[in-house]
């Protein structure tokens, strides 16, 4: 943060996220011998189906970003507390075909080992993206008799592609209240 003077200060912050994960999982769901092998509970006499799940190389990132200026000030007999500001968010999301198979059957009076399943995971590419850009501005006005208005606006372009779909769009998110406390 910058202090400007004492009623103005600046700050700009950032913030990266990374995760990497390979994960191989096994876990049970519902009555495999039913008709409808994802049909959720057991079966009647303790049976479950066990099914393995595995991806790996599995990448996310998360890149955010704020500036903001804010400061206070006084005009015709009301105080403001104003602040503007700017934020981006950038996220890429890698990962390949992942492997969710039924690989046997246990049973929760007598559990038995089931092996992974014999699938491979496929190649890893960028799957997800999306970039996120924002203006913001809001002010609380302090007018005599103990009344605050605050008053604010969000406007922010999103651009967004997913394996087989893009989304571009802007929007604006405008707030006003009002409240007024007692002595």
């Amino acid at each position: 943060a910058y202090q400007w003077n004492t009623d103005w200060t600046s700050t700009v912050a950032a913030n990266k996220y990374r995760l990497k994960r390979d994960d191989f999982t096994a876990f049970p769901y519902g009555c495999s011998s039913a008709a409808d092998p994802y049909a959720p509970g057991l079966c009647s006499n303790g049976d479950y189906g066990v099914y393995d799940y595995q991806t790996t190389g599995e990448v996310k990132t998360l890149l955010s970003t704020q500036a903001k200026l804010q400061g206070k000030f006084a005009t015709a007999g009301a105080r403001h507390q104003l602040t503007l500001g700017v934020d981006t968010l950038r996220r890429r999301d890698e990962y390949g075909t992942y492997v969710y198979d039924l690989v046997g059957t246990s049973n929760i009076y007598h559990p038995m080992a089931v092996p992974p399943s014999s699938g491979t995971t496929g190649p890893v590419s960028l799957q997800r993206k999306g970039d996120e850009r924002a203006v913001f501005v809001q002010d609380i006005v302090s007018l005599p008799e103990q009344v605050q208005l605050h008053a604010g606006v969000r406007l922010t372009e999103l651009d967004r592609v997913t394996t087989g779909a893009h989304v571009n769009r802007a929007s604006g998110l405008p707030a006003c209240a009002r409240f007024h406390s007692q002595l």
